[in-house]
């Protein structure tokens, strides 16, 4: 079953890990809750490690990452909830006319054949409502669609790992869960969140009403490093190492310039994203766009997407506004992983 927004998932029950499992690393994380209060219990960010140093992702290294986590987390639990993400997984918000209520569940499969570009014979649906079905107003809820192999391999790998999958969610409406939570957005406003992945980028618009939408964007990090890498003849180690600020390339004009030009792909996407919004769906301002992701502590990418992009830009971090459990140790340094953990601590609000 693939998990509604947290303002719609009605459950309750004992703590989860959240385990975001990424093509570049994996991050786990375990919350406490008191008083509809989170705080972090512990947390764990470890990168793939890919033998011999092969490029493809290894399902195997993936699994000896998840250990790793678990590992440091010292979980009592293996109750995880995973996400999936990429272009084989669809959200979209849906409004239908008045409709009997036995009649909603076929109609909203026939909306969602009409705009998924999904085989639905080989696809997972989950929907929400938003509200009380009222059989003389207009059906409003949001539905998601992912192609079946994509939950069966994300699942076997958190199997495979020896932790129990007890929810399947979707990376974007994990990050927006976290940023329900732990951010200081206006309400009144409409804003957008940017999560800048490794393989993928999803763009989040919340307006007034919270009825997001969502467009997943097939770039991301791993795509901009490599083609810095080889237009500046770099490793890909020394790429990170620059962008991180750890080492200076000799010539840093020219590796700047290239990162740039990385860079307007996603720049690019992210305007016609918006644009396609506010021309179609939603004739309003984006006030502000909220960035995470683990790209956006390299050393420039504030400055270009603020520079490319004419709505006002901030980086979110959730673990600045997050509390922290006492026997939480380094806490400074865990706080300057913050803007990647957001769809790991998202995950870890659901309850079961």
């Amino acid at each position: 079953m693939i998990a509604k927004l947290k303002d719609y998932l009605e459950v309750s029950g004992s703590s989860v890990l959240g385990l975001d499992v990424g093509t570049y690393s994996v991050k786990a994380v375990q919350l406490n809750k008191t008083d509809k209060k989170y705080s972090i219990a512990k947390l764990a960010n470890v990168k793939i490690v890919h033998e011999n140093n092969s490029k493809s992702n290894n399902k195997a290294d993936t699994i000896k990452a998840i250990h790793k986590c678990f590992e440091i987390l010292e979980a009592k639990v293996n109750y995880a909830v995973a996400a999936v993400n990429g272009p084989d997984v669809i959200v979209r918000t849906f409004k239908l006319k008045p409709t009997p209520k036995h009649e909603v569940a076929a109609a909203i499969l026939h909306e969602v054949e009409q705009v998924s570009p999904l085989d639905m014979r080989q696809s997972i649906i989950d929907y929400q409502l938003f509200g009380n079905l009222d059989e003389e107003s207009d059906v409003l809820g949001l539905f998601v669609a992912a192609h079946s192999d994509t939950v069966y391999k994300m699942n076997q790998c958190v199997s495979n790992a020896g932790l129990q999958n007890v929810l399947m969610d979707v990376n974007a409406l994990a990050v927006l869960n976290c940023f329900s939570e732990f951010s200081d957005h206006d309400k009144n406003e409409t804003n957008a969140v940017l999560d800048i992945g490794n393989a993928f980028s999803n763009l989040m618009i919340l307006p007034k009403d919270y009825r997001p939408f969502v467009r997943c964007i097939t770039q991301g990090t791993k795509e901009i490093i490599e083609r810095v890498s080889r237009e500046q003849t770099m490793s890909l180690e020394d790429v990170e190492k620059t962008l991180a600020g750890k080492m200076s390339h000799s010539d840093m004009n020219a590796f700047e310039n290239s990162f740039k030009i990385a860079m307007e792909t996603l720049i690019n996407e992210i305007k016609e994203t918006l644009l396609y919004y506010t021309s179609h769906i939603n004739q309003c301002k984006i006030d502000k766009i909220y960035v995470c992701g683990g790209l956006v502590s390299a050393v420039g990418v504030e400055h270009l997407l603020k520079e490319g992009l004419s709505e006002t830009i901030e980086v979110w971090n959730p673990l600045i506004k997050a509390s922290f459990a006492q026997s939480m140790e380094n806490i400074e340094e865990k706080i300057k992983t913050g803007p990647s953990m957001a769809t790991a601590i998202g995950l870890a609000m659901r309850e079961i």
